[in-house]
């Protein structure tokens, strides 16, 4: 994600994620026996700690009633460069 988004750009995810409840959270283990083979669709990823990670800014994050959808809302920071004083 770092990679394809410009100082300043904004990032905005829709995922699967983890959910809340403990046997929701059991359904998804199950759920990806059949669809991590056949398509590589995870369905318990962690889209806000990955874009925390990344170094991310996040400006929101909501999800929804059973936490099986999580969206956030984050931005690449600008980076500031350090002058040398013009010395080499």
């Amino acid at each position: 994600m770092n990679r394809l988004l410009r100082p300043g750009g904004r990032l905005v995810l829709l995922d699967y994620v983890i959910a809340s409840p403990a046997w929701a959270r059991a359904m998804q283990w199950v759920l990806e026996r059949v669809t991590v083979p056949l398509g590589g669709e995870h369905l318990r990823r962690r889209p806000l700690v990955t874009a925390q990670i990344e170094g991310f800014v996040v400006e929101t994050s909501q999800r929804s009633k059973l936490g099986i959808v999580e969206r956030v809302l984050a931005h690449r920071p600008v980076e500031v460069r350090q002058s040398n004083g013009g010395t080499r």
